[in-house]
């Protein structure tokens, strides 16, 4: 009995006071029990460990994406072709880019590709050994056209005919990536070369969204394709025969 009045009383009280303080005083009273959905300042954040793995980004729009060259930093790589220049760049190829060695790099001196974005190494590549028999050439004999070669599938769900490829041609070696390896962007692939059918050494590379890289009215790739940047610029806005400067 001396308990229940004791609870009443402090009842009261509270209530009491409660009725003097002025409105508007910011007093609030959190539940105790306040779970972590109507808390969510109270998350921790994942492990840096969790965090340093490439993500995969769901298939949809490209969303103005941006992207560095995959040619090394603090030098300008000439363009020797251009979206639609040559036939190597129309029809399912027409957002593709040739990049020549830039003046800058040292002579002798093997230089590097890299991976644009992060993503997986799809089986459609060519590692070589060369075979004569299945290319007979004319011109590189024992290779295919694009050389060694080797295609970063960005949602890494192994679909070539989902979300964004790029392609990375005429590698001077085997690509040092292997299939089926998730990579990461700025991850060294190879190196400039001049393999399969090429009049020289240089890089050329391809996008493609959901195996389109075609360039027509209503193709779903140019639709997105036309949202890319490289370095700031339009992938068919590049001019050959103008150098433009890495920021890698």
């Amino acid at each position: 009995m001396q308990e229940t009045k004791t609870a009443l009383f402090g009842w009261f009280a509270t209530v009491a006071m409660l009725a003097f303080l002025p409105l508007g005083c910011g007093v609030s009273v959190t539940p105790a029990n306040t779970s972590r959905a109507h808390a969510p300042h109270l998350e921790r954040s994942a492990p840096d460990a969790a965090k340093s793995a490439p993500q995969a980004p769901k298939h949809g729009s490209l969303d103005a994406r941006s992207f560095k060259l995959p040619l090394p930093g603090n030098h300008s790589w000439p363009c020797t072709a251009q979206a639609g220049g040559r036939n190597t760049h129309n029809g399912n190829k027409y957002y593709s880019l040739d990049f020549g060695k830039a003046r800058t790099w040292p002579a002798n001196q093997d230089i590097p590709v890299y991976a644009m974005h992060s993503g997986k190494v799809l089986s459609d590549a060519f590692y070589g050994p060369p075979d004569i028999r299945k290319y007979p050439g004319p011109e590189h004999p024992g290779f295919p056209p694009n050389g060694y070669f080797v295609r970063i599938d960005m949602d890494q769900d192994g679909d070539p005919n989902t979300g964004l490829v790029t392609v990375y041609c005429h590698l001077k070696y085997p690509p040092r990536v292997s299939v089926g390896s998730v990579v990461n962007s700025g991850t060294i692939l190879g190196y400039m070369g001049s393999t399969g059918e090429t009049t020289g050494p240089h890089l050329h590379f391809t996008m493609r969204y959901n195996g389109d890289g075609s360039y027509g009215t209503g193709r779903q790739g140019q639709t997105e394709l036309e949202k890319v940047l490289i370095e700031g610029v339009k992938i068919r806005d590049f001019r050959a025969r103008v150098p433009y400067r890495s920021s890698r």
